[in-house]
């Protein structure tokens, strides 16, 4: 699936929302190292991850050769400031109406439309592959990201009060939310 779409974010600046590069590679780790150490919402700590660049590039070729999948950025000022991804739930028969997502966006470029701008392309692509339902889950105490998400449409239909569990041992609870296409 290819994406490439020029936006005007809320202080008047463009951005591109763009199909991950192989040559975004290195920068796309580091974005997800430094995403990792700016917040406690994201599924995993810096020290979980074994991604290298090599293998970015692998999932890059994989993504951007699917038509049912992708790996997007938004680039502003020729740095990337955000990812998003979706992929179908599970290549079951039951399962191929629904999709899931993730989106990443630097702690600097919060508060500027950079997140509703990725999860708006995850949208317009979701739909485009034919997808049924989009689905993400979200830190309860992430109320901006909750904000941003019921804004553009999707329902909460759960919750898991212990659907993390901090380094230090505190629970944090998980909403699930949904959008039906």
């Amino acid at each position: 699936m290819i994406y490439e779409r020029a936006i005007t974010l809320k202080n008047g600046e463009t951005a591109t929302v763009r199909n991950a590069r192989a040559g975004d590679a290195e920068e796309i780790v580091g974005l997800f190292r430094a995403c990792r150490e700016e917040t406690d919402f994201l599924l995993s700590y810096n020290e979980e991850s074994k991604l290298t660049p090599e293998m970015e590039r692998e999932i890059i070729a994989g993504m951007n050769a699917s038509e049912r999948n992708a790996l997007l950025v938004i680039e502003c000022g020729g740095v990337i400031a955000g990812t998003a991804g979706f992929s179908e739930v599970r290549d079951r028969i039951k399962l191929r109406h629904r999709a899931s997502f993730g989106v990443n966006v630097l702690r600097d470029y919060w508060g500027r439309g950079f997140g509703r701008a990725l999860v708006q392309a995850v949208i317009d692509c979701v739909k485009e592959a034919r997808y049924e339902q989009l689905e993400l889950e979200v830190a309860a105490e992430n109320e901006r990201a909750v904000g941003l998400y019921k804004s553009l449409g999707f329902k909460e239909y759960g919750r898991n009060p212990r659907g993390f569990r901090t380094r230090s041992g505190e629970y944090q609870e998980l909403i699930e939310m949904r959008m039906e296409l």
